[in-house]
């Protein structure tokens, strides 16, 4: 597995899309980021995650309630 492999996903209520794929960990946050400052995703969307090239969830923010994982105050 690559050591830098990061997968941005943003999932609605009926289905998820990959909005972009196999990106070092810079790029992955700064995407999710701009997602999750978009009017229309925090409307529409149910979460925005990322995933490691193990397919583990690393990032997950959701917009009601922020970032949910991982918790506050876990490095």
């Amino acid at each position: 597995m690559p050591e830098e492999e990061f997968t941005v996903w943003i999932c609605y209520p009926d289905f998820h899309d990959r909005v972009v794929d196999h990106v070092d960990a810079g790029t992955a946050v700064r995407r999710a980021a701009d997602l999750t400052r978009s009017k229309a995703i925090q409307l529409l969307c149910e979460r925005v995650i990322i995933t490691d090239g193990g397919d583990d969830t690393v990032f997950e923010w959701q917009p009601s309630k922020g970032v949910t994982f991982p918790p506050l105050g876990r490095v």
